[in-house]
């Protein structure tokens, strides 16, 4: 995933202020979670609502590329 793409959540996540189905885009990529290097990588996403989250790339799918 690069900035600007299009996603939405995979499913609604526990502990998430989100649900399934919200859309998105990419502000940030290879976000290191934790304070360190993991895989898969962490994106931050600016939802539809406002709100920005980082989340592991693997619990959004891409809607459309940039």
């Amino acid at each position: 995933m690069k900035i600007g793409d299009l996603v939405t959540a995979e499913h609604t996540l526990f502990g998430a202020e989100f649900t399934e189905g919200l859309i998105g885009i990419v502000v940030d990529t290879d976000v290191n979670m934790w304070g360190e290097e993991v895989v898969p990588t962490g994106i931050s996403v600016l939802w539809s609502t406002g709100d920005v989250d980082t989340l592991y790339e693997d619990e959004i799918d891409m809607l459309n590329e940039a």
